[in-house]
């Protein structure tokens, strides 16, 4: 839906409360699935931060 809403908008045909909504949406399912597997957020932040690191 993300991608979708991002396609929409690149086409003027979304504007960017649909796309901020729909990220709100992956990011809630994202935080869900986190939860579920028992990673902490403070994980995902260190993976990002070791990704981005110069």
């Amino acid at each position: 839906e993300v991608l979708m809403a991002a396609r929409d908008h690149a086409r003027g045909e979304a504007d960017n409360r649909r796309v901020s909504e729909e990220m709100a949406d992956l990011v809630y399912h994202l935080l869900v699935l986190a939860a579920d597997r028992e990673i902490r957020p403070s994980e995902i932040i260190a993976v990002l931060e070791k990704r981005f690191s110069s």
